[in-house]
C-alpha cells in the first residue's frame, strides 16, 4: 500500500514538474513575444520619429524663406545669405529624440539647374548622396555671392539614426520650393470682363487654353455650339487644372449674384447636358476644376512697396541716399556700387511723350557662342532715328568688329565704369576719346558691354569693361514709358508705330512701365506693343513646338497694357494652323489700383489687359491665329477677336492658339513679378541604410 502511495506521489510530481516546464517555457515564449513586439513598437516609434524630423526640417527651411520673403524690406534669400545664417553648411536642430540629428540645408537654383539639366537628374542626385552625402550638393552650388540665384529653392533635410552606431538609417527629405511668379499660369484674370465692363467669352472649338488657368472672377464664360458638345471628335477647350472663385454650377440665364459658369449656345437644361458640358470643356471633367478658389493677390505697383517688382530692377528707385531713378535725360542706365553693376538696364526717352520707339531682340554669334544683342531705336525719324546696338560678350570667346557695308571709318574707344548711375549712351554720344581703327578685336578674356551705332558712313564702338568677377545686368530691361505706339494713337497702322519683336538669346524680362504710378493717372499708363515674334534661341517656330526643357531662355513681358499691333509680321508660309504670330513668353498687363476696385477707374484710366489692336475690324482669315506659348496674365480680358453669335465662326481679329510652357514651373524670366507665396514643387523621402 505504502508502495502504491509512493508511486502515486512521483508521478505527481513528475505531473507537477512537467506542467511547470510547459509554464516556463510558456512565460519564456510570451516573454520573447512581448521583447520583439517591444522593440519592433520602439524601432516603429524610432522610425516616426525620424520621419517626423524630415517634415520638421522642411517645414523650418519653409519657414525661414517665407519669414525672409515677408520681412520689411523683403529680402529674396540668395548665396550669401544662406552663408551667414548658417544653412550652407547645415542648421541642426538638437534634442529632437533619443538618437535621432536633424540638420537643414538651404540651396538656390544653381543646385537644382546643375542636376535638372539632363532627364537623369534625379537619380544622380540620389546616387550623390548614397555615395558622399550632402557635401555632394554643397559642391555643385556656387558659392559667387553676386550671382544670388535666388528661387527655386531646394530645402535637404538630413535625419541620421545615432540610436545604435552603425546600425540604423540615414534619411533625407528632398524638396524643391519656389515663389509661386505668375508666368506659372498658362491663363490668369482678375476679373473676367473687358475694360469697358462688357460680357467677353471663351469660344468652344476655336479657342484652346493648355497649362493652369486662374481668374479671381465668380463668373466665367463661354460660347459653344450644340455642333461641338455633341462631336465626339471635339477636344476641350481648357487642357489643364482651372481655379475660379465661383461655384461648379452652370447656368445659361444667370440670376444676379450668380457664381459659376454661364454658357451661350448649348443648352442646359438637365444634369446629363451639364455633365456634357463639363466632360467636354475641361480635359479632366470636374476634377480638374477647383471651384471656389481664394484669391490670388496682385503685383503692386507703388514703388514704396518691397515687393515691387521695379524695385529689384533698379534698387535706387526710392532710398540709397535719395538717388531714386534717372528722370531728366534720355539714355541707357546701370547702377554701379562697389565696382559691382546692381541693378536691370533702364532706359528712358524724354522726347516723343517718352516712347521708345523699337526694341528688337537678338543674337551675334562667336566661334559657337550665342551673345545676346539687343536694339534700341529712340525716335522714328530725328536726332535719335539712330539704332543703338548693345551686345553683352562673355569671357569665354574672342569676338572681331569689321566695318560693314557702307561704313568707311570706324571708331572706338574703351570705358571702365564708376561707381553711381551710368548712361551708357552718354559714353556713346560724347565724340572724345575714339580713335580710328581698321578692326577691332574684343580679347578672349574680357568681359564687356558693347554698345555702336552708326551715324552716316561713321560706326562709333564703346566698350565698357567689366572686371574680373563682376556680372553683367540683371537679366531686365525697363523701359520708363512705352515700347512702340500708345493703343489708340493716330499713325497706330504705319510701320513707324515701331514695337517689341525678335529672338532672345538669354532669359530676360521686359518692362515697359512708369516710375510714378500714382494710382488713377491715366498718363502713367504704358504699353508694350508686339510688331513681330518674339521666339528664344534655338526654337522653330514653323511646327508650332514649344522649347525644349533643356533650354533655358524664357521671356517675360510686363506693362499696364501689352497689345498685338495691328501691323504686326505674321507667318503667312508655314501652312495652316502653324500660319500667324508667335509669342513664346509669360505676358503680365496689370496695372494696381485702389483697393482693386473696378468703380475707381474710368476704362481709358485700367489698363491690365492684352488685346489685338483693331480687333473689331481686322477681318479674320485663316493666318489670324495668335500662338501664345507660355501665359497671359492680366487684369481684365482683352479682346483678341469677334464671332458670329449664330454660327460661332470667328468674324474679326485671331482665334488663339495659348498653350502652357512646362518650363515656367521651374524656370521665372528674371525679375518677374510672384504672387507673394511660396508652392511646392516637390517633396520626396530617400532611406539609405547604414
Amino acid at each position: 500500500m505504502k508502495s502504491k502511495m509512493k508511486d502515486r506521489k512521483g508521478i505527481a510530481i513528475i505531473y507537477v514538474l512537467f506542467i511547470i516546464f510547459v509554464i516556463f517555457m510558456l512565460a519564456m515564449a510570451i516573454i520573447n513575444v512581448v521583447e520583439k513586439t517591444t522593440g519592433y513598437v520602439r524601432s516603429k516609434e524610432r522610425f516616426a520619429q525620424r520621419f517626423e524630423g524630415l517634415n520638421l526640417g522642411t517645414n523650418l527651411g519653409w519657414s525661414y524663406l517665407t519669414n525672409l520673403f515677408n520681412s520689411s524690406p523683403s529680402v529674396l534669400p540668395d548665396s550669401n545669405i544662406l552663408i551667414a545664417d548658417g544653412y550652407r553648411n547645415g542648421r541642426t536642430i538638437s534634442n529632437f529624440a533619443n538618437g535621432v540629428q536633424i540638420r537643414v540645408f538651404i540651396f538656390d537654383q544653381d543646385v537644382i539647374n546643375s542636376y535638372w539639366q539632363n532627364a537623369n537628374g534625379l537619380n544622380q542626385l540620389i546616387n550623390d548622396l548614397r555615395n558622399n552625402g550632402v557635401q555632394s550638393l554643397i559642391n555643385r552650388d556656387n558659392t559667387n555671392v553676386f550671382d544670388g540665384e535666388g528661387a527655386p529653392y531646394l530645402i535637404l533635410t538630413e535625419v541620421t539614426n545615432t540610436y545604435r552606431i552603425g546600425q540604423g538609417s540615414r534619411m533625407y527629405q528632398i524638396s524643391i520650393i519656389n515663389l509661386e511668379n505668375f508666368n506659372r499660369f498658362a491663363y490668369f484674370t482678375n476679373v473676367e470682363t473687358t475694360p469697358s465692363d462688357s460680357n467677353i467669352w471663351f469660344l468652344a472649338g476655336y479657342d484652346t487654353l493648355t497649362g493652369p488657368v486662374h481668374t479671381n472672377s465668380r463668373i466665367v464664360r463661354i460660347s459653344g455650339s450644340g455642333s461641338y458638345y455633341n462631336s465626339p471628335f471635339s477636344t476641350p477647350i481648357f487642357n489643364g487644372p482651372f481655379s475660379f472663385r465661383g461655384n461648379l454650377t452652370v447656368t445659361n440665364n444667370p440670376p444676379t449674384g450668380y457664381y459659376g459658369f454661364v454658357l451661350q449656345g448649348y443648352t442646359v437644361n438637365n444634369e446629363a447636358t451639364i455633365d456634357n458640358f463639363f466632360n467636354k470643356t475641361f480635359s479632366n471633367g470636374t476634377a480638374g476644376i477647383k471651384a471656389n478658389s481664394p484669391q490670388v493677390s496682385l503685383p503692386p505697383d507703388d514703388p514704396n512697396d518691397p515687393k515691387n517688382t521695379l524695385r529689384q530692377v533698379w534698387p535706387a528707385l526710392i532710398g540709397n541716399g535719395g538717388a531714386g531713378a534717372p528722370t531728366s535725360q534720355r539714355g541707357i542706365f546701370v547702377d554701379v556700387q562697389n565696382n559691382q553693376i546692381v541693378s536691370g538696364i533702364y532706359v528712358r526717352d524724354t522726347d516723343n511723350n517718352n516712347i521708345l520707339s523699337q526694341l528688337n531682340l537678338g543674337y551675334a554669334t562667336s566661334n559657337g557662342e550665342v551673345l545676346p544683342k539687343y536694339t534700341f531705336q529712340f525716335d522714328s525719324s530725328g536726332t535719335y532715328s539712330t539704332p543703338v546696338v548693345m551686345l553683352k560678350k562673355n569671357k569665354d570667346v574672342v569676338y572681331n568688329i569689321t566695318k560693314p557695308s557702307g561704313v568707311s571709318t570706324l571708331k572706338v574707344k574703351e570705358i571702365t565704369l564708376s561707381n553711381g548711375q551710368q548712361n551708357l549712351l552718354d559714353y556713346l554720344n560724347n565724340p572724345n576719346g575714339y580713335n580710328n581703327s581698321s578692326s577691332y578685336t574684343i580679347p578672349q578674356n574680357e568681359k564687356s558691354i558693347v554698345l555702336a551705332k552708326i551715324e552716316g558712313n561713321t560706326m562709333y564702338i564703346t566698350k565698357f569693361n567689366l572686371p574680373d568677377g563682376q556680372t553683367f545686368p540683371k537679366g531686365a530691361i525697363w523701359v520708363n514709358g512705352s515700347i512702340g505706339e500708345e493703343l489708340g494713337a493716330s499713325n497706330r497702322n504705319n510701320a513707324s508705330a515701331g514695337g517689341l519683336s525678335g529672338v532672345a538669346a538669354e532669359p530676360i524680362t521686359i518692362i515697359a512701365k512708369s516710375s510714378n504710378q500714382a494710382a488713377g493717372n491715366s498718363a502713367n499708363i504704358k504699353s508694350i506693343r508686339i510688331n513681330g515674334s518674339i521666339v528664344p534661341y534655338g526654337v522653330n517656330p514653323s511646327n508650332g513646338a514649344l522649347p525644349p526643357n533643356d533650354n533655358s531662355i524664357v521671356v517675360g513681358l510686363y506693362s499696364d497694357i501689352v497689345f498685338f499691333g495691328r501691323n504686326a509680321k505674321l507667318y503667312t508660309n508655314l501652312g495652316g494652323n502653324n500660319n500667324g504670330l508667335y509669342v513664346y513668353a509669360s505676358i503680365l498687363a496689370m496695372k494696381d489700383r485702389p483697393g482693386n476696385s473696378r468703380a475707381n477707374y474710368t476704362s481709358n484710366q485700367r489698363g491690365g489687359y492684352f488685346m489685338v489692336e483693331d480687333y473689331n475690324s481686322w477681318t479674320y482669315n485663316s493666318n489670324n491665329i495668335l500662338h501664345v506659348y507660355g501665359g497671359i496674365i492680366q487684369y481684365f480680358r482683352g479682346p483678341v477677336g469677334t464671332f458670329n453669335s449664330a454660327t460661332m465662326q470667328p468674324s474679326t481679329g485671331f482665334k488663339k492658339d495659348y498653350r502652357y510652357d512646362r518650363r515656367f514651373a521651374f524656370l521665372r524670366p528674371p525679375l518677374f513679378p510672384t504672387t507673394n507665396r511660396f508652392v511646392q514643387l516637390v517633396r520626396m523621402n530617400i532611406t539609405f541604410n547604414l
